[in-house]
């Protein structure tokens, strides 16, 4: 891989994540540590596998195996210096019978910096011994290179969901907030539409409810993303999928109870807040509504 190849490829990468660079990475030179870079496509490699929507360690211990680095080359071009905003991308070039071959590149601007190839194997966590990379992380990995969707979104009722929809919940609310086991599950699961996300290996990674009412607005509730995966979209994806359901149901607007730390992502999918914080399950929280009418 030539850095002109790269440059020649850049708009090819779908993935881009951006790092800034700070003081303590700098040289003697004012300019950025070669040894950093290597930290910086570490750095990128983690978030590649969160925009998959794979969790990375729940993952490979149901894949039965560990991604091992085998190679790793970098290729400087020019400096980086300090507060630059560098725009490092990667992509899955090749994935072989037990390897996977990463190319990264760093930018800034338009001016490539340094180029990057990872090689990693797919191996047994006990003997270390390569195994073949499971057909179902080299489809995720081919589906998000080729563009195609890596989360579907499944609408159903309690019956359908409980399962997956309960664990994720009960991981977020009960095991991460402290919200009372009895506090999360309540009679409104089983008359509730109820909407779970799920990447390409079948794993729930995200879920939410919605509660109709006699009148033309419905509530949406419970909505939780595993932690490792937030700020990859998911719950927007959630709500989006619930806010569908509700128009299908002739609803023209939706509420909610936002904790106030989320009111700002609620905010961005074009929620209201309305009325004064109050208190539920020991936690601060805001009314906040959305027109369908409006948002369509």
């Amino acid at each position: 891989m030539t850095p002109k190849s790269v440059v020649a490829a850049k708009q090819n990468f779908r993935f881009s994540h951006k790092q800034r660079v700070g003081w303590s990475e700098v040289d003697a030179h004012k300019v950025v540590l070669h040894a950093h870079f290597q930290k910086y496509f570490d750095a990128a490699e983690a978030e590649y596998w969160r925009t998959l929507s794979l969790p990375y360690d729940q993952t490979m211990a149901e894949l039965g195996g560990q991604l091992c680095v085998k190679k790793f080359s970098l290729e400087y071009v020019a400096p980086a210096r300090c507060d630059d905003l560098l725009d490092v991308r990667m992509r899955c070039a090749r994935i072989g019978n037990s390897s996977i071959v990463l190319e990264g590149a760093v930018f800034l601007g338009d001016a490539l910096l340094v180029t990057c190839e990872q090689i990693l194997v797919f191996a047994s966590p006990v003997s270390q011994r390569p195994m073949s990379v499971p057909a179902a992380l080299r489809k995720v990995t081919e589906d998000f290179e080729a563009g195609l969707p890596v989360v579907h979104y499944k609408g159903g009722s309690w019956d359908e969901l409980s399962d997956d929809a309960l664990e994720l919940r009960i991981e977020v609310f009960v095991e991460e907030q402290g919200i009372a086991l009895e506090s999360e599950v309540d009679l409104h699961d089983a008359h509730a539409m109820h909407v779970v996300a799920y990447n390409g290996l079948g794993q729930a990674v995200a879920t939410g409810r919605l509660l109709s009412s006699d009148n033309d607005q419905a509530k949406i509730g419970r909505v939780a993303v595993k932690r490792s995966l937030r700020g990859t979209g998911l719950g927007s994806g959630v709500l989006r999928a619930l806010q569908a359901l509700a128009l299908q149901r002739g609803h023209s607007m939706v509420k909610l109870h936002a904790q106030c730390t989320s009111r700002g992502f609620y905010e961005k999918m074009g929620y209201l807040a309305y009325g004064p914080v109050f208190e539920e399950d020991d936690l601060a929280h805001i009314k906040m509504s959305l027109s369908l009418l409006k948002s369509r």
